[in-house]
């Protein structure tokens, strides 16, 4: 088993599904998001909802590598890497598991409308949402194609007739394939 990256926009569904595959295969869950909301002061969070990525970006990074170094199993990465650095330094981590990306590719209508679905205060917010898509799509993407370059990529195209429990059960379909 590797170490399993979920790529996604925000809203795409990182967090259920590295959850789910978390819990299927008894590895652990490393979600940023979990470590910027322990960690981030206000100017954190007014970036955040600028629609920017967190620039505590140290924090993340120096949480991530001890987990990761004191990992006796994979783990599903949530929100992590991001940017070309952080997947270098993931890579020069000793850490034996290797890497598989899973890319959510869903449509930022339907991102948009997870968003505002569990967080009623985004309604208005669509601006910031945009932005944060935009900074995945400038940032973030590269690094799918990277994984995708390296024959590390499975690629799931969501739709918005797709039930979470079917594209959790092809997601493990493709992982059992790869």
């Amino acid at each position: 088993m590797h170490n399993i990256i979920l790529f996604g926009t925000t809203g795409a569904g990182k967090t259920t599904i590295g959850r789910l595959l978390a819990s299927r295969y008894h590895i652990g869950y490393l979600c940023t998001g979990d470590i910027v909301r322990k960690y981030s002061k206000e100017p954190v969070k007014a970036a955040l909802s600028a629609g920017h990525l967190s620039p505590d970006q140290d924090i993340i990074e120096t949480e991530v590598k001890k987990t990761l170094l004191k990992a006796y199993r994979p783990m599903v990465l949530d929100g992590i890497p991001r940017t070309v650095e952080q997947v270098q330094w993931l890579f020069e981590a000793d850490n034996p598991y290797g890497y598989l990306g899973i890319y959510l590719n869903v449509p930022f209508s339907m991102a948009l409308r997870n968003v505002q679905a569990r967080n009623r205060d985004m309604f208005d917010q669509e601006d910031m949402m945009r932005a944060r898509h935009e900074t995945f799509m400038n940032t973030t993407m590269p690094l799918v194609e990277k994984f995708k370059d390296m024959n590390q990529l499975i690629t799931m195209h969501i739709d918005y007739e797709d039930d979470v429990n079917a594209v959790f059960t092809m997601i493990l379909l493709r992982i059992k394939s790869y």
